[in-house]
């Protein structure tokens, strides 16, 4: 994030936008956790995420991968 300079606010808000779209499914890791891409606008950028959702049935957690400008 701080080599691409997108920010936390950017991050939050390609996540929680009704616009952005899933580019790449889902796709479960060795460890059970599910990983996915997704891409939206942020502040004037398209930003895409690659996130990863633990598998927990009692408290699921998001951990941020990597992220792209395109």
């Amino acid at each position: 994030m701080i080599e691409r300079r997108v920010t936390d606010a950017q991050i939050l808000s390609v996540l929680k936008s009704h616009s952005s779209v899933i580019t790449e499914s889902t796709s479960q890791t060795p460890a059970g956790d599910w990983k996915l891409n997704m891409k939206g606008v942020a502040a004037g950028d398209v930003i895409e995420v690659v996130i990863c959702i633990k598998s927990c049935d009692y408290d699921p957690s998001l951990r941020l991968i990597t992220v792209m400008i395109k």
